[in-house]
């Protein structure tokens, strides 16, 4: 995960980088199926679908930083 510089994000309260490293995490704004085919439409699915899919844990390494 990357080191928070300055500001952050917080819903409801609640720093989002207190919370685990999941796509899905907490937050459930939008449908499971809604974010499955933005991940489609960006081309990431596959990466998301071999660790396991949308509720599991992401191996940061396969995302970059720049």
């Amino acid at each position: 995960m990357l080191e928070i510089v300055r500001g952050g994000i917080s819903v409801d309260g609640i720093d989002l980088s207190t919370l685990n490293v999941k796509v899905c995490s907490r937050i459930d704004v939008v449908s499971d199926e809604d974010i499955i085919q933005a991940l489609h439409r960006v081309r990431l699915w596959s990466i998301v679908d071999e660790q396991g899919g949308i509720d599991e844990e992401i191996d940061l390494s396969y995302w970059s930083a720049g």
